[in-house]
């Protein structure tokens, strides 16, 4: 069979697996795994030519890292905070420690439980990234506290790859990786970007970022490491120019047809073995269990809500694409059987399928087990955000959620000097506003016992900037006819429904913003410097 013959099949079915896999709401990954495993020897044994699909999906993998190079931001951290840096440092040394001793009791060997626990500690970016963004959830508190967590995993992950992709000795691997970081930011910064400020074209900024990858890349493999490093070095000197977006919009369907391949080299090479299924699903269980109860309890004893906690815990209850890809780079190092393999690439399939319901209905789950994680709250140790109940206190308005919309509110109810209770469920914005000497406490929305607790009959109004349905129908269900309550959606249908449960307003931001730059398009007087005054009021 030829090459092209070959690839035809190979696309073709992994098309068709991809097709499939949405229909069945799993993530693309799912479907190139699976399509792998029909054409690798266990079923169909399509792929004659093992060599070509390795250098190939090996092109991905440096693809993979340059666009993971390109899109890292130090101030991204800054801007998940410390709970998600700490959590993620938390949930790798933890899911490691304890995974190497479990996998040792699995009778695995130490170089083999080195490698899974390593990958078991790693979740998916790719796939939690688009379920919650599925669920408009990523940008809610949990939702970028799971990305912060994710981050981390990145940076760990690409750490790991510099380690142990290299096959010289620690002394020597340090000198090669200084010299080959040393190439990188200094080439960047003196040869490419000065290049790049000369091209004339789209066309030549792409070619150069791609010829940069392999240079570097080909750099990393001659240094003995893996050339993922040489691809991930390529676009973090690249990141910080006023071309990567450009960059990344273009390289995303290169990184995708080669990385399309690596996942088919991979889940051709699966072998089914039965023996193996009972350490499979005990492993599974590790990661579907152990990994957000880590999550969990960090974040209830750094004081967040059991609520939040939970879902964020979900979140990251599976092996990712970077766990994969580091025990590939063991198997072809000779590190690792074909055996630890497969087993960690049906672990990535078995998990993938567990979190994908997990985070499509993790409130749901929480409500199921919410009477037996409530009482881990008090392991706080947040001493000054603990909730305390204010049945009895009278205010003018009563606030909850202090996110963008509601810092608004709050900042003009404080210049009119109006009395008003602040209802947050992140730790850290409680603090800031209790230095500001706001009434504030710690609660959800969505937590009927703090409902309970927050006066709402004695309020003249009520604000939720909160866009959950379910949390704005249990506010309006607990609300007086005198008190004037103000809800937040995202959809008009959600705001017909909270119209009829007895809404006195319901806030849809897109649509707002909409009628405000429609009315300011019909002035014809933009008020430029006012507006970026006030945009400076709010988020410096």
């Amino acid at each position: 069979m030829t090459v092209l013959n070959e690839l035809t099949i190979i696309l073709v079915i992994a098309a068709v697996m991809a097709v499939l896999a949405d229909r069945l709401k799993q993530p693309p990954i799912m479907g190139y795994i699976l399509a792998g495993l029909l054409l690798g020897p266990s079923f169909l044994g399509v792929l004659q030519d093992q060599q070509l699909i390795v250098i190939l999906s090996e092109i991905g993998i440096a693809f993979l890292l340059f666009m993971v190079g390109l899109e890292l931001d130090v101030r991204k951290l800054k801007e998940v905070g410390k709970i998600s840096v700490l959590a993620g440092i938390a949930q790798v040394a933890f899911t490691f420690g304890a995974g190497y001793y479990f996998l040792r009791m699995l009778s695995y060997s130490a170089q083999t439980s080195l490698y899974l626990s390593l990958a078991l500690t790693l979740s998916s970016t790719v796939l939690v990234i688009k379920l919650l963004s599925d669920k408009r959830e990523l940008h809610s508190l949990h939702g970028r506290i799971a990305l912060g967590i994710l981050l981390v995993q990145d940076v760990i992950a690409v750490l790991a790859l510099g380690v142990l992709g290299s096959t010289s000795t620690p002394m020597m691997a340090v000198l090669k990786g200084v010299l080959l970081l040393a190439t990188g930011i200094i080439g960047g910064a003196y040869v490419i970007k000065p290049i790049f400020a000369r091209a004339k074209s789209q066309e030549t900024i792409f070619m150069l970022s791609i010829a940069w990858c392999f240079l570097l890349s080909a750099g990393a493999a001659r240094l003995e490491f893996s050339i993922a490093i040489g691809g991930f070095l390529a676009g973090v000197s690249l990141a910080s120019t006023a071309y990567a977006v450009e960059i990344s919009s273009r390289v995303k369907a290169l990184r995708d047809f080669f990385a399309t391949l690596f996942f088919i080299s991979v889940g051709s090479q699966v072998v089914l073995q039965s023996s193996a299924i009972l350490s499979l699903l005990a492993l599974a269980a590790f990661v579907l269990i152990g990994n957000p109860l880590i999550v969990f309890l960090f974040m209830v004893i750094a004081g967040f809500k059991s609520h939040t906690s939970f879902v964020t815990g979900l979140s990251i209850a599976q092996v990712g694409e970077f766990g994969l890809l580091l025990v590939a780079l063991a198997y072809n190092n000779g590190l690792v059987g074909a055996e630890t393999l497969s087993a960690i690439a049906l672990l990535v399939g078995l998990t993938f399928m567990v979190s994908t319901y997990y985070i499509s209905r993790s409130h749901d789950i929480y409500k199921r087990f919410e009477r037996f994680l409530k009482p881990f709250e008090h392991l706080s140790l947040s001493k000054q955000t603990r909730f305390f109940r204010e049945r009895n206190s009278k205010y003018d308005v009563i606030i909850f959620g202090a996110n963008r919309i509601g810092r608004v509110v709050i900042d003009q109810l404080k210049k009119k000097h109006k009395n008003m209770l602040v209802v947050e469920y992140n730790p850290s914005t409680v603090k800031e506003l209790q230095k500001d000497k706001i009434s504030v406490i710690l609660g959800d929305v969505s937590d009927a016992e703090v409902i309970d607790a927050v006066p709402l009959k004695h309020a003249k109004m009520v604000v939720s900037t909160v866009t959950d349905p379910k949390a704005s129908l249990l506010l309006l269900s607990h609300g007086s006819k005198k008190t004037k309550i103000i809800v937040t959606a995202e959809q008009p249908r959600d705001a017909l429904m909270l119209y009829k449960a007895g809404a006195e307003h319901v806030i849809i931001p897109h649509l707002m913003g909409a009628l405000h730059l429609s009315k300011l398009i019909k002035k014809k007087n933009l008020p430029k410097d006012r507006y970026k005054k006030h945009l400076y009021t709010l988020y410096q």
